[in-house]
């Protein structure tokens, strides 16, 4: 296979799951380690990845942000996974708060039959909700074109009197110096005042999110539950003593 083959495969592989795993990249290209370690070097140097443990990530602005069509789509199989087992932690007649994302909006079809209230910022998410009818409340404010999320401060004004049994934060990049960060300060500020008002606090973030950095800083690392498919060892040992990793198979 020529190199620009490979680089079309890995560039294409980033695309869709947002990170690569070297040992994966060996088998199916048939390459050896070196072949591969070349190919990510090169391809970071051009500035179309980042090189992390074990393989790469996609390169993104601080403040880039995709819409949630665009999110859906990367990672399926992790969010999937992370979405389930989010879902399954909600018990019968709670009321939680789940921000716009495409992870929390993979959690919707398994809240069905639960009896349960939610509140969200997520205008496709309230919709979704409704239709399969579960009791929604949507916050008031600005909605981003984006993403189809809700910020500003109706909706600052409008959380500060609500509690939650359980919030459940999207998050777009995860790094021990910098916390969790999104690419909006509005919308920072609103996701670390949904995580105060509620009793427990669940982080969902695939593997891809972690050791990035974003413009805006949501909360530090402070022993938060993070739930993500998988992480490499040396990435669960070096989050482990800042946050509570847990791990969900896909």
């Amino acid at each position: 296979m020529l190199t620009v083959e490979r680089f079309d495969y890995i560039l294409d592989r980033l695309q869709h799951h947002g990170v690569v795993n070297s040992s994966e990249l060996m088998k199916a290209l048939d390459v050896s380690e070196s072949t591969i370690r070349r190919d990510l070097s090169e391809l970071e140097e051009r500035g179309e990845l980042v090189r992390i443990h074990g393989g790469a990530k996609l390169v993104r602005e601080m403040n880039s942000e995709q819409s949630i069509q665009e999110k859906t789509h990367i990672n399926q199989e992790a969010k999937e996974a992370i979405a389930k087992y989010a879902a399954s932690l909600v018990e019968k007649e709670e009321f939680i708060y789940m921000d716009a994302g495409s992870t929390t909006f993979a959690m919707l079809k398994y809240l069905q039959g639960k009896n349960i209230t939610v509140v969200t910022n997520g205008i496709q998410h309230a919709g979704q909700l409704s239709e399969l009818g579960v009791r929604v409340y949507t916050l008031g404010g600005r909605i981003k074109n984006q993403t189809q999320a809700i910020i500003g401060s109706l909706a600052l004004e409008q959380l500060s009197g609500m509690r939650f049994s359980r919030v459940f934060l999207g998050m777009n990049s995860i790094d021990i110096d910098g916390g969790f960060t999104t690419p909006d300060p509005e919308e920072a500020v609103l996701k670390r005042h949904a995580a105060e008002q509620g009793e427990r606090l669940y982080i969902l973030a695939d593997s891809s999110k972690f050791g990035g950095v974003s413009f805006a800083r949501v909360l530090l690392l402070d022993g938060q539950t993070v739930i993500v498919e998988q992480l490499s060892d040396q990435m669960k040992e070096k989050f482990d003593e800042f946050i509570h990793i847990r791990e969900v198979s896909e």
